[in-house]
């Protein structure tokens, strides 16, 4: 056979041998409560995020000073100790979210309270295929 002849055949069997391939599912964003805590003062709150994506929900009340309760968050490696990002200092009565994008791993939210209470949700955000 002519060399002209396999160079017009090569096409035709490499089309033959290829397999479709499906599409990539759509994926969404879905949430996962990882935890709620309440309290009063400074404390160390540890939760593990399986995805690195985060929401942190937070949410000042009863101050008993006014003007005069303070309430700073933020996230650290619970690994290092290292900060990963801050989440609110804030004065007074207030709420608030921030999600956090980093790598899948313990961390530890550092809570500084003074003259208020606080409340505390943490969600994970995780990647999960779409319904069709």
């Amino acid at each position: 056979m002519s060399t002209s002849f396999w160079l017009l055949l090569i096409p035709f069997l490499l089309a033959a041998c290829q397999q479709a391939v499906p599409p990539a599912p759509a994926m969404v964003a879905t949430t996962r409560a990882l935890g709620t805590w309440e309290g009063r003062g400074s404390q160390t709150i540890g939760f593990t995020s399986e995805s690195g994506r985060f929401r942190v929900t937070w949410q000042t009340h009863h101050e008993t000073l006014p003007g005069g309760g303070t309430f700073r968050l933020a996230a650290h490696s619970a690994v290092s100790g290292r900060p990963i990002q801050p989440i609110t200092d804030h004065r007074g009565v207030g709420s608030g979210t921030t999600e956090v994008l980093d790598d899948p791993r313990p961390y530890n939210l550092m809570v500084e309270s003074i003259n208020i209470d606080w409340t505390i949700s943490v969600e994970d955000i995780v990647a999960t295929p779409a319904r069709r």
